[in-house]
């Protein structure tokens, strides 16, 4: 089992709530992706695939007070592995 490397689990944590903030803020799901500055290969891996478990939480469950008449209004799968290679 490899050690854990404090500041990749610390920039992991900042960025996705970074992201998570953004989306509560309505932000668009493409705008959003491909900041991993600072990951190694590895977080970025594990980063892109929180990113696609927020977003499905968002499609079935918005935040209060907000309400999409249409979940894929972003036109792109929101649940999609793009993100997890740099698209």
């Amino acid at each position: 089992m490899k050690p854990i490397d404090a500041d990749q689990e610390e920039e992991f944590a900042r960025t996705l709530a970074a992201y998570d903030d953004a989306l509560a803020r309505g932000a668009s799901w493409a705008a959003l992706d491909g900041n991993t500055t600072g990951l190694n290969d590895e977080t970025t891996v594990r980063l892109a695939a929180a990113k696609k478990l927020l977003r499905a939480i968002e499609l079935v469950w918005p935040r209060a007070g907000r309400c999409r008449s249409n979940p894929l209004e972003d036109r792109r799968n929101p649940l999609s592995d793009a993100d997890a290679h740099g698209g």
